[in-house]
């Protein structure tokens, strides 16, 4: 079994050959404590202006170098040094000095030994000499991502990672910036066909000045994690928040209804409350249909290959395209009801005589159901998608 040791580098001179040589030191203790009978190591100078390649170069042939003439980002880099290798395992790590290559063997080794398609180092121990400011960043991705994916992951962005090659193709697309690491993380937390381990590790300050900017690749990190969340777990990124906010106006409505159950009648003060009840529940509802409408392409697109949770499975059942429609109807029907008397004064007369609040909740009743009539079109269009994805002729789609 072959190891393949990727090291991305981006100008970093003052840490290359030190790095190199650890590595090199490291391959020992890595054939002597796991099953792996050969290591390669992989530097790959990412468009380096200062002597990083000249530097690494030296150590040729007993490693690869490979080099750009310009900077392609670090998740590039470390796609060519995969590329470039054909071990059955791969891994990398970064060029700065912060990880000790021989912990590659109890990585591997927890790796083969938990039958997992990913093993990282967790730099978020006792003995971890990270800054506090990247140690708060890293603690929001992965507060995020273990939200989505109900996981446990305690290090998200780890830059030193053992994968099997054949998960590889599982784990793609993956950017070619420092973000990089994050989207791996959470691609490999909300594919259930992926598995990962993760091993505590120590975590040294970094030789030369660091490449990330904590505004901008924070930002990079969290758009990232959002559009990966958004192609397995729309649900829970748009239909949780739109939830929170049908139960903020159903609470801002109920005072409402149960001064009206004992009065029979609605203040006109109330005008504000059931405009702000009006506005939640309606983009609450839009976006909680907005995310079952996306778990049903996800469906297409990553057939039973996620986990969503029996909640999640139930309502896809219960909210079917005609119980939607019904829905749409019942609601609108009850809107005309509730308004019929100003409808036909105002057609007979000309003038509106009926109290506010019935053409407010009257109109909240029929965006609502026209909301409902559009989700059941659009759950219509994507259950014929479905059926045209799993034919495997030009012949007509199956009806589902």
């Amino acid at each position: 079994m072959k190891l393949e040791i990727v090291i991305p580098a981006y100008n970093e001179e003052a840490a290359i050959e030190a790095i190199v040589r650890r590595c090199l030191d490291a391959r020992q203790t890595i054939i002597a404590e796991t099953p792996v009978d050969e290591v390669s190591v992989t530097v790959v100078s990412d468009g380096s202006t200062d002597r990083t390649e000249e530097l690494a170069r030296a150590f040729e042939p007993e490693i690869r170098v490979i080099a750009y003439e310009k900077n392609r980002g670090y998740g590039a880099a470390i796609k060519t040094g995969f590329a470039a290798g054909d071990g059955e395992l791969v891994s990398f790590l970064d060029a700065d000095g912060t990880c000790d290559p021989e912990f590659f063997a109890p990585m591997v080794k927890a790796l083969l030994e938990q039958e997992a398609d990913l093993s990282l180092g967790s730099r978020m121990g006792p003995q971890s000499r990270m800054p506090k400011v990247r140690r708060l960043g890293n603690r929001i991705w992965r507060m995020l991502i273990n939200w989505m994916a109900q996981a446990d992951i305690s290090d998200a962005a780890s830059g030193m990672r053992v994968i099997r090659r054949d998960a590889l193709p599982l784990l793609e697309p993956l950017p070619d910036g420092l973000h990089y690491t994050p989207t791996m993380s959470c691609r490999a937390a909300l594919d259930a066909r992926l598995s990962m381990v993760e091993i505590p590790m120590a975590y040294e300050e970094r030789v030369g000045r660091s490449k990330l900017s904590v505004v901008r690749d924070g930002l990079r990190f969290l758009k990232t994690i959002l559009d990966v969340g958004l192609t397995y777990q729309p649900f829970r990124l748009i239909s949780v928040p739109g939830l929170a906010l049908l139960v903020l106006a159903f609470l801002l409505f109920l005072p409402v209804v149960l001064y009206y159950v004992q009065t029979r009648r609605i203040e006109e003060g109330e005008i504000y409350r059931i405009l702000t009840v009006l506005v939640a529940a309606t983009a609450g509802l839009q976006m909680f249909l907005a995310g079952l409408a996306g778990e049903r392409a996800v469906d297409i697109v990553h057939p039973k290959k996620w986990h969503g949770g029996r909640f999640l499975v139930w309502l896809k059942g219960a909210l079917t395209q005609k119980r939607l429609l019904l829905i749409a109807g019942l609601l609108v029907v009850v809107a005309l009801a509730l308004n019929a008397r100003g409808l036909w004064t105002y057609v007979s007369t000309g003038y509106v005589r009926q109290h506010w609040s019935r053409a407010a909740i009257g109109g909240l009743l029929t965006l609502t159901g026209l909301q409902c009539f559009a989700a059941a079109v659009l759950d219509r269009t994507l259950r014929l998608l479905a059926g045209l994805a799993a034919t495997t002729g030009p012949g007509s789609p199956t009806d589902p």
